[in-house]
């Protein structure tokens, strides 16, 4: 997925963001309460646009949880 967003123009580190996870942890056990927020608004100054978040599999859940 990463390769296919690079190849259309995005930049690891700074307009390409991932957050990875364990999927066998609890939502409880990880610092996506602190991790998601701080990402999207450094994302946001970087770009000066909106952020889209992108999730996959589990992490569609923990994102929508965070939302």
């Amino acid at each position: 997925m990463i390769k296919a967003f690079v190849s259309a123009g995005y930049q690891k580190g700074l307009t390409l963001q991932a957050l990875p996870y364990d999927w066998r942890k609890g939502y409880q056990q990880h610092d996506l309460d602190t991790l998601l927020p701080m990402i999207v608004e450094k994302m946001h100054y970087i770009v000066s646009k909106g952020v889209t978040l992108i999730a996959h599999s589990m992490g569609n859940y923990q994102v929508l949880n965070m939302l």
